[in-house]
This record gives structure tokens, C-alpha cells and sequence, in this order.
């Protein structure tokens, strides 16, 4: 599954694909149920279809590589929450990074869950509970937002960590 929002950094163009590949048929009913929920939604107009096909297909090497600097930067930027307890990988083709959490680190925190709801309100920074996604002691972070966004974050999650801390 993909869309020009997160593979193109072209949110609004309202263009998405999906790729099965099923050689057992054993994915019948997620595809019908796919195929159900595309017919929900109308197409991008034209003259975005067009441009889309154009993006794909010629995409300046400069672009590129100004994409992946920004990304792996951002990503980067998180490297101080380790001084916290918390650990990642940095990701290799994506502009989320997935960071790992230990509850045995927090005096008052059992869950990613928590985490989520604690941080929101104390201090005011949204993450994704990694149980969201099936992956619980994780909490998602978005790596293509401005530096000093980042960074201001990265200082939150941090005081919140040392504040919470067991």
C-alpha cells in the first residue's frame, strides 16, 4: 500500500495504490473488502492523475537525495532520546521511527498507551501508541517535520522521561 502523501511528500493529491500479490488465494476476502472500500471514494481529477505519472516517472536525482538527507536528518534528531532509556533504529526508507519504550523505566506509566495520553497532556506532543499497530512498547515519530520542531519535541519527550522515571 502506498500514496503520494507519504511516498511522494505530496499530501492532498488524493492518489493511493495497493499491490497483492496472492499466488495461494488465501487473501480473497481482503481483496474483495479492499476493492469495496475503493469504490467509497472518488478519484483525483486528471490533470493530478497525469501529474502523478509524470512525478513517477521523472523524478530529479537532486530531489531525491534532498529527500533522503532531510529524512535521515530528521530521524537523527531524535538520537538524544536515548540519553532517556528509550532506543530506535534509524529507518531506512520511511519518515516515521519507531522508538522503543521499557515501562520498568516509569514509576506510573504501564503502556504505550499511557505514554501516549501522559505525554499529550503534560507536554503537549502527540506520538502514535505503537498498539495502534499491533506493536505495543513502541510509540511512532514523525521524522519529516522542521528541525527546531524536532528538536522541541525531542526536549519534551525527555523532561517527560525523567519526570515519570522509576
Amino acid at each position: 500500500m502506498g500514496g503520494t502523501a507519504k511516498c511522494m511528500a505530496i499530501p492532498g493529491w488524493r492518489i493511493g495504490w495497493s499491490i497483492l500479490v496472492d499466488r495461494d488465494n488465501v487473501a480473497s476476502n481482503w481483496f474483495d473488502g479492499m476493492e469495496r472500500i475503493a469504490q467509497l471514494y472518488g478519484g483525483a481529477n486528471s490533470i493530478v492523475q497525469r501529474a502523478h505519472i509524470e512525478g513517477l516517472l521523472n523524478v530529479p536525482q537532486d530531489y531525491l537525495d534532498k529527500m533522503n538527507a532531510t529524512l535521515q536528518e530528521g530521524a537523527a534528531a531524535f538520537h538524544p532520546l536515548t540519553e532517556v532509556g528509550l532506543s530506535f533504529n534509524l529507518p531506512q526508507a520511511s519518515i516515521f521511527v519507531l522508538v522503543k519504550m521499557d515501562t520498568a523505566r516509569f514509576a506510573d506509566i504501564r503502556n504505550d498507551m499511557e505514554f501516549f495520553d501522559k505525554l499529550l497532556e503534560e507536554e503537549n506532543v502527540q506520538v502514535m501508541p505503537g498498539s495502534v499497530f499491533g506493536i505495543p512498547g513502541y510509540f511512532r515519530v514523525v521524522t519529516s517535520l522542521r528541525k527546531d520542531t524536532i528538536k522541541e519535541a525531542v526536549e519534551r519527550i525527555k523532561a517527560f522521561c525523567l519526570r515519570h522515571a522509576a
